[in-house]
């Protein structure tokens, strides 16, 4: 019950606490991953170990109730009526999934090919004289710099466990309300500001010296991120962008020709919630 008061006071997706409260077991034990079948023919599935039917059964009625407030959903905005609260924070989780989505990209990019080394004493002092230092997302700047600003913004949110403990919970709600709603009907959208920042990178990121005399860069990060990274609610949206961008940049190449796109292709199969469903999935 504390578990579940908890959710209750700390996510910010009102129209959907509910649900999140009411299926808060079986969102543990199925790792922040909703899968429609499996609210299947429970009868036949009391053989099943580790609480799962359980907590399964617990969330059914609450997962009924929300199927038939978006099938509602679905009926009023066909017929011209303004999205309602619960579709419009369907569409900001969707959002989040597909930024972090985009930030996971990049980490195990930068991390794979050895980017991101703190910055020269002086031109860190300079940078956080600006305000620069953590300031990853413009993507005007060099892949050096890009790389070196979202390796220090993310080593700032490593050390700081409640803020990380929040910005996890928040993404993982987000993820299963995402996949939850894809099930149930509700559109699937694409982020431009996400899917902008993704191909912007993947630019800089062919224009960098060092990607182009690193023979195998490309298999480095093709074998890190395949061997880590699931799939996740945002993966199609995301591949599709980058398959827009090789076709846009069909010259740009990383050493020993392989695509940038090629290699972010890759990368974006990882889902948003990588490493925050890893850490909760029990052991």
């Amino acid at each position: 019950m504390v578990v579940h008061d908890r959710a209750l006071r700390q996510t910010p997706w009102h129209e959907w606490r509910a649900l999140l409260v009411a299926c808060h077991d079986y969102a543990v034990i199925s790792g922040w991953r909703f899968v429609n079948a499996d609210f299947m023919n429970l009868s036949q599935k009391r053989h099943e170990k580790d609480g799962l039917n359980a907590a399964r059964e617990r969330g059914l009625p609450m997962a009924l109730e929300y199927a038939d407030r978006i099938r509602a959903c679905v009926e009023a905005t066909r017929s011209g009526a303004p999205p309602p609260r619960l579709v419009e924070e369907f569409l900001a989780c969707q959002r989040l999934v597909s930024q972090e989505a985009v930030y996971n990209s990049m980490i195990a990019t930068v991390k794979a090919i050895g980017l991101g080394e703190p910055a020269p004493a002086a031109e860190a002092a300079s940078a956080a004289e600006e305000g620069d230092a953590l300031a990853y997302q413009d993507m005007s700047q060099p892949v050096e710099v890009i790389a070196r600003r979202l390796i220090a913004y993310h080593t700032s949110m490593q050390d700081s466990p409640g803020m990380l403990e929040e910005r996890q919970e928040r993404l993982l709600h987000a993820s299963f309300i995402v996949e939850f709603g894809l099930e149930h009907g509700l559109p699937e959208m694409r982020d431009s500001t996400s899917e902008a920042t993704l191909t912007d990178f993947m630019t800089r990121l062919g224009e960098w010296e060092g990607a182009r005399s690193s023979g195998d860069t490309g298999a480095l990060v093709r074998s890190l991120v395949l061997g880590n990274l699931p799939d996740g609610p945002m993966k199609p949206s995301l591949r599709n962008a980058v398959l827009d961008w090789v076709c846009d940049n069909k010259a740009l190449v990383i050493g020993g020709g392989v695509l940038v796109g090629t290699l972010l292709s890759v990368v974006v199969a990882g889902a948003a919630i990588a490493a925050a469903s890893s850490a909760r999935r029990p052991r």
